[in-house]
């Protein structure tokens, strides 16, 4: 679009057919159709030079946000990478948990057995004390 402007401007200062246009004639006109355009040409210069200076920040910009998104992603990478370390080690957590009940359960069975023979014998104790005592009653009789 701008070179199409350039392009008809640059039309408009070339020499008209039909205009004589010798290089010793010049005419008031022309000089300050000549300060118009060199005017015109400084003010794009400068709107071009404006434009070039917004573009400049904006990749300024654009770099600076690219770092922020770069750093950004590199923390959620490191927090995930954390996250699944940490749930490795819960998982781990949670069997030797496992491990540990299913020991305690062997051991709250082992306890009870023992509990049981003990209670056996007990019995036959206390059994055999009644025996013992009635024998001792039936020989004092």
């Amino acid at each position: 679009m701008r070179s199409s402007r350039r392009s008809s401007n640059s039309s408009n200062n070339r020499r008209k057919p039909g205009r004589l246009n010798h290089s010793c004639y010049i005419s008031i006109s022309s000089l300050e159709r000549g300060q118009e355009g060199m005017a015109d040409l400084e003010s794009r210069v400068r709107t071009t030079e404006q434009h070039i200076s917004h573009i400049y920040e904006m990749l300024d910009a654009m770099a600076t946000n690219q770092n922020r998104l770069d750093e950004a992603l590199v923390t959620l990478t490191d927090a995930q990478i954390a996250l699944h370390q940490h749930g490795r080690e819960t998982d781990e957590r949670i069997e030797n948990m496992r491990q540990h009940g299913r020991e305690l359960d062997q051991r709250i069975e082992s306890t009870r057995q023992h509990g049981r023979e003990l209670d056996q014998r007990i019995e036959r104790l206390v059994s055999g004390i009644g025996e013992l005592v009635r024998e001792m009653r039936e020989r004092r009789n």
